[in-house]
């Protein structure tokens, strides 16, 4: 969506293709329903430049970051490739956000796993998120075959 807004956009100059595609990916990621998409980018697009960066943002200050626990959704398996998990990882930690890792915490299904142990990872995992403040998804491909 970025993209697609950036050059969209770009007749009328760097500066504020990025502003207008950036509302434009955040008006995306808010809802699943066109029309509402439509209603969000037409209000955005009523702002001049100067408005939106008047707007702000979302702060969070450094020492209240780990008052809002991370869960990482992620294939996030030992066996797996863990590279790009790894980096988010290490980012989200370096800006001192307390990150929960579900499968590292709640430990990995052994393949033919009984239903009973099912029931109780998914509701580790679920009470996990739920102590959570945000979900943080890092889509790597295929869950890795064991």
């Amino acid at each position: 969506m970025f993209a697609a807004a950036y050059v969209a956009n770009l007749e009328h100059g760097c500066i504020e293709a990025g502003w207008r595609a950036t509302y434009a990916a955040a008006a995306y990621s808010q809802t699943t329903y066109p029309d509402l998409f439509k209603t969000y980018v037409r209000r955005d697009l009523s702002l001049t430049v100067e408005e939106m960066q008047g707007l702000g943002g979302v702060l969070l200050p450094w020492e209240k970051r780990r008052e809002y626990p991370i869960y990482l959704a992620a294939p996030d398996f030992s066996y797996g490739d863990r590279r790009a998990i790894d980096k988010v990882i290490a980012s989200l930690r370096y800006h001192n956000f307390f990150v929960r890792r579900p499968v590292v915490e709640n430990g990995e299904l052994p393949s033919g796993s009984n239903p009973s142990a099912l029931q109780d990872t998914f509701q580790a995992d679920y009470d996990l998120l739920k102590k959570c403040s945000l979900l943080f998804a890092v889509p790597t491909g295929e869950i890795p075959a064991r």
